[in-house]
């Protein structure tokens, strides 16, 4: 597995990870007409952290299982701090996220060398 691969599967876990420690992972999907949404992030049918948890990291875990290629940029933070925005207790996963943003930065970086 490329490099990049390992490093995006290796932030997908972390991000699961600090999202159950921070009792944001559903132990239900939501209903499947949520997960058709046309709209960035799904806002118009679900949660930011559902959005994460059923439609983005299964998502990328797809294209890292294929070694398909990886998206150029990502800029999730600023829809993370919109949606938790003045809850402390969700620093970890922001922290995670604003990792991920800064990986793929670095990848379009890289891309145009």
């Amino acid at each position: 597995m490329p490099c990049r691969h390992s490093e995006v599967e290796i932030l997908l876990k972390k991000l699961k990870k600090e999202m159950i420690i921070s009792h944001l992972w559903a132990d239900v999907s939501p209903p499947e007409l949520s997960l058709e949404s046309t709209v960035p992030f799904a806002f118009d049918k679900m949660p930011f952290e559902n959005w994460l948890q059923f439609i983005f990291i299964p998502k990328m875990l797809g294209i890292v299982a294929l070694k398909s290629n990886l998206p150029e940029r990502l800029s999730l933070m600023p829809m993370a701090e919109q949606c938790f925005h003045g809850l402390p207790h969700l620093s970890r996963v922001l922290l995670v996220i604003a990792e991920i943003d800064r990986k793929f930065s670095c990848f379009s970086r890289e891309s145009r060398v």
